[in-house]
């Protein structure tokens, strides 16, 4: 009999289910960068922080006393120890009228809080050094955060401009000194119309250039430009 012929058999593929396949394994995207979210909770955390160190720096001058041109401003100027009965004579006058001498410095939004606290602490300096030092810590904050809005994606540069601005000691005698609050007012209105500035020329909107033109407005209420 001839030899049985062996048949080749070849393996076939198990074809698989399409109910029974399994899905495709997406690969996980890497985030490089923090959310937005992350972002801006570690910018605002961080300015807190900053203002905090700027109000700190200078927490020891809340108990000082009279110094400089304070008196010539708020002790001795007969409007300012008037106290608010004379805010619409500080208005109408140059900043050291009442020293029986005329100026042609125009600073009525500072000399009018510097009345409004004289009559509120009985003459005592103590009030008018805490007022300003939360507004130097304020400022201290927003600079930080001006600086973030204008240069974005350099944060740690913002961070050392920032400190480098709160720890100066240059900043010293207008902290220390109540008279010069003008100073900082003037910057601190510089920055908020800056800032709604921005926000005008990216959306358009009015409301924005109407709150920088405001800011802008204090800002030469509290110190004339030169």
């Amino acid at each position: 009999t001839p030899p049985m012929s062996k048949k080749k058999f070849k393996p076939q593929k198990a074809q698989s289910s399409p109910q029974f396949s399994e899905p495709k394994k997406t690969q996980s995207s890497v985030v490089s960068q923090p959310s937005t979210l992350t972002n801006k909770s570690l910018i605002y955390i961080t300015a807190f922080i900053i203002a905090i160190c700027g109000g700190l720096l200078y927490s020891n001058t809340s108990d000082h006393n009279y110094n400089l041109d304070d008196f010539s401003v708020i002790v001795e100027n007969e409007f300012t120890v008037k106290g608010s009965e004379a805010i619409g004579d500080i208005f109408k006058h140059g900043y050291r009228t009442g020293m029986y001498f005329e100026d042609n410095l125009y600073r009525p939004l500072s000399k009018a809080m510097f009345a409004w606290e004289y009559e509120l602490n009985d003459g005592k300096p103590e009030l008018s050094h805490k007022v300003n030092i939360f507004i130097y810590s304020l400022l201290c904050g927003f600079v930080f955060l001006f600086l973030n809005r204008f240069f974005p994606q350099r944060f740690y540069l913002a961070l050392i401009a920032s400190l480098l601005f709160a720890f100066h000691p240059i900043h010293t005698e207008v902290v220390a000194n109540i008279k010069s609050r003008d100073e900082m007012l003037a910057m601190f209105f510089m920055v908020i119309g800056l800032w709604y500035a921005k926000s005008y020329g990216h959306t358009l909107k009015k409301r924005w250039l109407f709150i920088s033109a405001i800011s802008f407005f204090l800002a030469l209420l509290s110190r004339e430009p030169y």
